[in-house]
């Protein structure tokens, strides 16, 4: 691979990424790309702790850790092969500020929300589990935590609207809408190869392997 494993474009250039089996939408940079003025924003406002649940091989917790020297990053997945990836490529980055554990759920995330009084991040992707994690009642520190979620409206029908009439007193919500690449998304440094490949190749090289977009909400604490 041209980039020799590490992110070409994003948020995350420059990041060794090392994952057997990989979506090539990584690598180029256009994974999630809806997300990047979003975590550029979060990046500067240098979060002290950011929790990815749902963090998968490691794309943001290891993105933010790296990112983020001074910050704590903890890293919650529940598939043993992914926490192995994960502390795989932390170490990779040389990122000595992550912690990876197994699954969180609403006690877990209280005990760390409600000893933390600096400003926290969540970044949420757990296929449908976030309306039962996400819930004030259960973690009232939520109240003041940033949160970056994905929706997932085909397990949990009105997940949005759910979790907007949720946190709508407490925080300023927007929704991120996901959208289909194009040609324009990517990366400039190998424009050489939409002159040898169909642009319906280029065009799949940059897509996340999704029957359609999705959505992302943003809260923020009023």
């Amino acid at each position: 691979m041209i980039s020799r494993k590490r992110i070409i474009k994003g948020t995350f250039s420059g990041m060794f990424f090392d994952v057997p089996n990989f979506n090539t939408a990584m690598l180029l940079g256009t994974w999630e790309l809806e997300l990047n003025d979003k975590i550029s924003i979060l990046l500067d406002k240098k979060p002290s702790i950011v929790f990815c649940i749902g963090a998968a091989e490691g794309y943001y917790a290891v993105g933010f850790a790296s990112k983020l020297h001074a910050s704590k990053v903890y890293a919650f997945e529940i598939q043993k092969k992914y926490r192995h990836l994960l502390h795989k490529i932390s170490v990779s980055n040389n990122c000595k500020n992550i912690e990876v554990r197994g699954e969180c759920t609403t006690d877990i995330l209280h005990h760390y929300l409600a000893n933390d009084k600096t400003s926290s991040l969540i970044i949420c992707d757990i296929e449908g589990g976030e309306v039962g994690l996400l819930d004030l009642k259960k973690v009232p520190a939520l109240k003041r935590t940033t949160i970056l979620v994905e929706i997932h409206e085909m397990y949990v029908t009105d997940c949005e609207k759910t979790l907007i009439n949720r946190f709508k007193t407490t925080h300023s919500f927007t929704v991120i809408q996901g959208r289909e690449r194009t040609l324009q998304d990517f990366p400039n440094k190998l424009n050489f190869l939409r002159c040898i490949s169909p642009s319906k190749r280029i065009l799949s090289l940059m897509g996340e392997g999704r029957p359609y977009p999705m959505n992302w909400l943003y809260l923020e604490p009023k």
